[in-house]
């Protein structure tokens, strides 16, 4: 038997304890008798209503260790709103008194809907509670709609795709479609897409989103982001831009209607399909309230929602500064002997390629004979090879479905598509950014011979690890363009050894960074919960765990004293703790994310989503351990509040950042901007220049 069906028999069959009683004679010394209540010398509603939460949580979660959560019954009031919304079910009194419940009960392990007599107890007492308050009236369907905004939009959405003759179910509090059913979907917007030429369909929606939201031209990108101001679900841009570039140009196919009907139906039917994923907040006290019940597929819900809705960007003139400063090592002699090409001249190429774009935005097309011409340095056999570097044949993306199989979007690898033999096309210089580096990096992985050289010169060192070390040297490099001046090296002190990464001393504050390598994998931007942990893991956790290191002996010695000779002292200054990765970590790069370490600190995380049970748990036993080190480092300190002053941000996000740098202590006071502010977009960038705006 259903979830659904037993929790609506049990209220159907339960009756309320009052039912026998006139309830206007029932004054409150009656209830008092009623319920045994002892009292003093007053008698009070608000009391009774007490003595009946007590009876609920009791009944509930008396002595239970079950595997039964109150994450269940979430998922139940999901399912009793979707299926009122999506079928007309019925939907009160079970609705009213499973919120009571919730209300009552918010997270934990409680009995399971087998146990029928304290079920039982517990409905009977919600009962009791609602004919005490008198008639109830039916809240409207406007105050349905504002109170649960985010189901409504996912059910609405699911109600008009049924509309639209697609069939769909509502299942374990979700909207469920068969892939069969998924895949018709899919083919009705790749041939609106083909008709409409994905090229097209991209210009349209860079158009859109510049009108919608906002282009901010210092840092050269889209402020494409979660809002709050509407009910109405999100259009899936990044979806319908990977959509576009598997199709990017016009077929001769028939569709019915016209070129303004195509558009219309790709984006309604879009926007409902994205919808039934249910990963949009639409209240922002969903992005500021989580418990450990919740936390895991909050997560989740950031990744999913940043690849359907988000972009991928980077400034475009952040690109050669940071493939110089992470590349600039490699011998030229070598690379040209081993690869062919020179590579100074890969680097004349993109830079030219991202001059040569078009400024309004626009996508850029180059014709092979006019690039050569601007180049006459490099011959036409070296361009045509390294062009196929940076280009793909054609279209990408040639497996992508559904909208979180980023698995399958491989456009992010190469920032062209080669049209024609003598043609290539850059889609939009901010969005197609990220993906020069991805080329270079792809390239140089795939020679045999680079990697050779590498584990030969560097101390038997992978690729990624060279190009982790050389992300701190260019931190350093970008410090002192803007006058800042930092330290950095192992230490030993009381038997205990570490390395700083690199430390900036301000007058009234020390920030310690650390850098990781670590990407944000496919995997974990498809929504897998493992993989998002585990990614997590390995930047966030484990360098905010080394910070918080330096920070207990720093506070414990009142020093740090560097093998390189030079020594931080406390001073009693504060403690500011950065981890910095290579590349944007999207949503989870955001304050309010570090902000959940602390509630990850104190709890044992739980994932259910396992494609692997054993993966999952050595990955979870890492994770908890280190979760676990941290709490224990964290509790020396006298912070109250240890992750008040701590950050996670991207190389591209630390550029910006220094903009408005010039010294150590303007670093400080520009970090300082995001530290308390948030228009919860989960985004650094529009958060950074939310915060500028306002502070100046």
């Amino acid at each position: 038997m259903s979830l659904e069906i037993q929790f609506r028999n049990l209220v159907d069959t339960t009756s309320s304890t009052l039912a026998e009683y006139d309830i206007e004679k029932l004054d409150f010394y009656r209830q008092y008798e009623h319920y045994g209540i002892a009292y003093d010398d007053s008698l009070k509603g608000e009391i009774v209503e007490l003595h009946l939460q007590r009876v609920v949580q009791e009944s509930l979660c008396g002595g239970c260790d079950s595997d039964f959560k109150v994450s269940h019954l979430r998922k139940l009031r999901e399912y009793f709103i979707l299926s009122y919304i999506v079928d007309k079910k019925t939907l009160q009194p079970y609705l009213a008194i499973l919120e009571k419940i919730l209300f009552f009960i918010t997270n934990g392990s409680i009995y399971s809907l087998d146990h029928e007599n304290q079920w039982r107890t517990a409905i009977q007492a919600v009962k009791d509670i609602r004919t005490l308050a008198g008639p109830i009236a039916e809240p409207s369907m406007e105050d349905f709609q504002e109170r649960y905004k985010r189901q409504f939009a996912v059910g609405q959405a699911a109600k008009n795709l049924k509309k639209k003759g697609y069939e769909l179910s509502i299942e374990d509090g979700k909207v469920i479609m068969k892939s069969s059913e998924k895949e018709r979907l899919i083919k009705q917007l790749e041939d609106d897409i083909k008709f409409l030429g994905g090229i097209n369909v991209v210009s349209n929606l860079f158009a859109w989103i510049e009108n919608e939201y906002s282009f901010n031209h210092k840092q050269e990108r889209y402020h494409l982001v979660r809002t709050f101001d509407s009910n109405e679900p999100n259009v899936p841009v990044s979806y319908l831009l990977n959509l576009a570039v598997k199709n990017p140009l016009k077929s001769s196919i028939y569709i019915s209607g016209s070129p303004e009907d195509a558009w219309k139906r790709l984006i309604e039917t879009s926007t409902e399909f994205a919808a039934i994923f249910d990963v949009q907040p639409y209240e922002q006290l969903q992005i500021f309230f989580q418990t450990i019940d919740t936390l895991v597929n909050f997560l989740q819900d950031i990744t999913v929602y940043d690849s359907i809705f988000t972009l991928t960007q980077l400034r475009p003139s952040d690109v050669l500064r940071i493939l110089l400063g992470l590349f600039g090592w490699i011998d030229r002699g070598l690379f040209r002997t081993k690869t062919g090409l020179d590579l100074d001249q890969i680097f004349e190429v993109i830079e030219t390629i991202i001059q040569s774009a078009n400024h309004d935005r626009t996508p850029t097309y180059y014709d092979f004979q006019s690039l050569a011409s601007k180049m006459p340095n490099i011959s036409h056999e070296s361009l045509r090879k390294i062009l196929d570097i940076l280009s793909h044949e054609k279209s990408a993306n040639h497996n992508l479905k559904f909208p979180n199989d980023i698995s399958s979007v491989d456009f992010q690898f190469k920032p062209l598509l080669k049209t024609s033999n003598d043609e290539y096309v850059m889609l939009n210089p901010s969005w197609c950014s990220p993906a020069f580096y991805q080329a270079i990096i792809s390239f140089l992985k795939q020679n045999e011979y680079i990697i050779s050289y590498i584990k030969q010169q560097f101390d038997n060192k992978s690729l990624d690890q060279k190009v982790g070390d050389e992300i701190e040297k260019f931190i350093k490099e970008e410090f002192q363009k803007k006058g800042i001046s930092c330290k950095f090296g192992k230490y030993k002190i009381n038997g205990i050894q570490g390395e700083c990464d690199l430390v900036v001393e301000t007058k009234d504050t020390i920030i310690f960074i650390e850098v990781k390598k670590k990407e944000l994998t496919p995997q974990a931007k498809g929504g897998n919960q493992v993989d998002i942990f585990l990614d997590i893991t390995r930047s966030l956790i484990k360098a905010q765990t080394q910070l918080a290191g330096h920070e207990e002996l720093i506070r414990k010695s009142g020093c740090l004293p560097l093998k390189t000779g030079s020594r931080i002292d406390l001073d009693g200054r504060d403690v500011a703790k950065i981890a910095i990765t290579l590349l944007d970590f999207g949503g989870l790069n955001d304050r309010n994310i570090v902000f959940l370490l602390d509630l990850m600190i104190r709890n044992q995380i739980h994932i259910t989503d396992l494609p692997s049970q054993t993966k999952a748990d050595k990955i979870l036993k890492e994770i908890n351990d280190l979760l676990k080190k941290l709490n224990n480092l964290n509790c020396t300190t006298s912070n109250s509040s240890p992750f008040s002053n701590s950050w996670f941000l991207s190389v591209p996000q630390l550029l910006v950042l220094l903009d408005n740098v010039n010294s150590n202590d303007s670093l400080k006071t520009e970090l300082w901007k995001t530290r308390s502010l948030s228009a919860s977009t989960l985004d650094f960038y529009r958060e950074y220049s939310f915060a500028r705006d306002l502070l100046g």
